[in-house]
């Protein structure tokens, strides 16, 4: 691992920089900075999805408030395919997650294929690119 990825990956993995998802609008701003870089959601200590965004609240914000964001879309896909959840299933899921995030600035450059290689290395449940659920 290189010397400008290994901050970012000790900020995105490491537990004691994980924040107990709470679902509810303005949770995220409060949290996280309005910047560029990652982010990763665990549950039960397990890598569950990873990201990366220009704006790292208004994503997370996005991925926990919006009743159409890929993580909530795909917790549905994944968890029952034959029983259909409703908003307040997938809100009590969310709260038992962890969310950590890592800022990058300009220098670290190339965050799709940055968040492709971590994708490839811990294959979380809720990211498509590794999930053969997806794939029915």
């Amino acid at each position: 691992m290189s010397d400008s990825v290994a901050p970012i990956y000790s900020l995105l993995f490491d537990e004691e920089n994980r924040h107990a998802v709470q679902v509810e609008p303005n949770w995220a701003n409060k949290t996280f900075d309005n910047t560029a870089g990652f982010y990763a959601f665990f549950h039960n200590n397990e890598v569950v999805y990873i990201g990366e965004s220009g704006d790292l609240a208004e994503r997370i914000g996005n991925q926990i408030n919006n009743s159409v964001s890929t993580l909530r879309t795909n917790i549905v896909k994944v968890e029952d395919f034959h029983r259909l959840y409703n908003k307040e299933d997938v809100d009590n899921l969310l709260c038992d997650f962890m969310v950590s995030s890592a800022t990058c600035n300009t220098s670290c450059g190339r965050r799709k294929e940055l968040e492709k290689y971590w994708i490839e290395q811990t294959q979380p449940i809720y990211n498509e690119e590794h999930n053969p659920e997806f794939n029915k």
